[in-house]
Order: C-alpha cells, then structure tokens, then sequence
C-alpha cells in the first residue's frame, strides 16, 4: 500500500512564510528593542520544545519497510526472536547486521522476552582474566578454582 504525499503538499509553501515572517520580526527588533528579549527568547523556546513534544506523540515514527534492493514495501525481520536482521521477501536482499529494533517495535509484540533471551546468552569473545563472561551471570571458571 502506498501512501499518498498529497496531504503534505502544502508543507513547502510555508517556507517563504517563515522567511518573510523572520525579516519582519528582525526588522521590529532592531528598531524597536524590547526590553524582555530574554523572556520572549526562553517563551518561544519553550513553546517549540512543548510542540515537538506533542508532534512526536500524535504522529509518532513508523517503521521504513522499503528495500534498498527492489524498493517494495516487504522487509521485515530477518529472525522474530532478534533485534537484528532484515530481509525483503519480495527480492532475496538480506542483511544480518542492520538493526531491526524499529521494525519489531512496530509490530506490537512484546518485545521484554527477546531482551530478558539476550541478556541471558553469553557473551562471545569477552572473557575477562577472571573466567567471567561480561554481561551475563555465567562463571566460566573451573569448579577446583
């Protein structure tokens, strides 16, 4: 399913407005120097900071399923039980180190029992001097020790 860019047409044309509205508020500062610059600075401030905020609440991020290879709408994760790993069924094109946290995010499940697996799993290769694995509760070193 494609989804229609129509509804942001109108995006560019606010640009010039910004621009324009810019040069005028320039223009009234330099000849008219407010005496609470610094409360009019921190209130705009707040202002954007508070619409960013409730712009990534009402439209949050959706998860880009296009394929690098064929450009269709059909990657998904390459395992269901990993947060790494896409593939597009519709191409073959795989990747096994891409992050696929976004996509398994999107999907709704929960995704605490797939952290709780790799938390569990050892760590490869980072074996202190001590035998112990970092990052998990495996003691690796011999019983007599």
């Amino acid at each position: 399913m494609k989804r229609s860019n129509r509804s942001w047409a109108w995006v560019p044309w606010l640009l010039p407005v910004a621009v324009v509205g810019a040069l005028a508020l320039a223009a009234t500062l330099l000849a008219n120097p407010p005496r609470h610059l610094v409360a009019v600075v921190l209130g705009a401030l707040l202002v954007v900071t508070l619409g960013w905020i409730v712009a990534s609440v009402l439209w949050p991020a959706r998860a880009d399923r296009r394929c690098p290879g064929c450009g269709n709408d059909s990657v998904e994760r390459a395992d269901v039980e990993a947060a790494h790993g896409l593939v597009c069924h519709a191409c073959g094109w795989h990747d096994e180190a891409s992050s696929a946290w976004i996509l398994a995010e999107d999907d709704g499940l929960p995704l605490e029992g797939m952290v709780l697996e790799q938390r569990k799993a050892p760590a490869q290769g980072v074996d202190g001097a001590d035998g112990v694995a970092r990052g998990s509760n495996v003691d690796t070193r011999p019983a007599d020790a």
